[in-house]
């Protein structure tokens, strides 16, 4: 598929004028011209341009949504991971007690950022709400198997009300309600899709279009916390590292999955993406 947007070298301004929690956009002064840019975000235009901006987006790359240049030093407890989506809602994700937050790790996925967590989770105050159809994309990696909980983005509910993940014998399953399918990759980095399509059929892919299980649930999907699992559960959360969660409130088309797909592969050094 080719790339949806010519190379542009984008510096101060180049970008959004302000990210969701008020930083100045453009990146710094720095020409990033491979990140992902969408509307109001950030980057504008880049070699990977996507036509629908998303709802949220984490990135450890640019820890507070503003800047990498600002990331903290490798081993640092994390008391916030900003959205970098521009998005009018502040979907900041936060965590003032130091026993509870995550650590950032300079290198850890790809030779970039991610954010480390065992029992830890920061607090999304503005809960995200999807009614209708909606892409969640997790680029992430177990670190050990306990036959925990794989909970990027979870709500503070009943499971029945979010998909999630769980580890087992090395394993990554997903699990929403009563259906579970095995994903078996779950210790490598990898990108996660889940979807729900307008007949309240989500869909857990791994690995780009390689469709892993489904579920039909037509249930808000309450998004409140990072890395926590939900409510009612019982085990502890599995170590997992996260490099990246994109939240829509759309069902992307396959276009604009496989630009996420070539944004990926570049920066994360992916290789054998399946294209949507």
């Amino acid at each position: 598929m080719p790339i949806s947007a010519i190379s542009q070298g984008l510096g101060i301004g180049g970008g959004a004028s302000a990210t969701s929690s008020g930083a100045a956009g453009g990146g710094g002064g720095t020409p990033l011209t491979d990140e992902l840019a969408y509307s109001g975000g950030i980057w504008e235009t880049s070699n990977f341009t996507i036509s629908v901006a998303p709802e949220a987006h984490y990135d450890a790359n640019i820890l507070d949504g503003a800047d990498s240049a600002n990331n903290p030093s490798d081993d640092t407890a994390v008391s916030a991971w900003n959205d970098r989506s521009g998005s009018a809602t502040d979907y900041d994700a936060t965590q003032g007690s130091a026993a509870l937050q995550p650590v950032f790790n300079a290198s850890a996925t790809g030779s970039k950022p991610a954010i480390t967590s065992i029992a830890d989770k920061l607090d999304i105050t503005s809960e995200i709400q999807l009614t209708g159809e909606y892409t969640l994309i997790i680029v992430a990696k177990a670190n050990y198997a306990s036959g925990g909980r794989f909970c990027p983005i979870a709500t503070a509910s009943t499971y029945q009300d979010t998909p999630w993940f769980i580890f087992a014998a090395s394993d990554l399953d997903y699990l929403a309600g009563a259906n579970k399918g095995n994903v078996t990759t779950a210790s490598t980095v990898n990108m996660f899709t889940v979807t729900r399509n307008g007949s309240n059929l989500n869909t857990l892919f791994e690995g780009g279009n390689n469709s892993r299980a489904t579920q039909s649930q037509s249930r808000t999907f309450k998004l409140n916390k990072m890395f926590q699992g939900p409510a009612g559960l019982g085990n502890p959360n599995a170590e997992v590292t996260t490099s990246e969660i994109l939240v829509f409130d759309s069902l992307l088309s396959a276009a604009n999955l496989n630009v996420i797909i070539q944004y990926l592969e570049s920066k994360y050094g992916f290789s054998g993406l399946t294209t949507f």
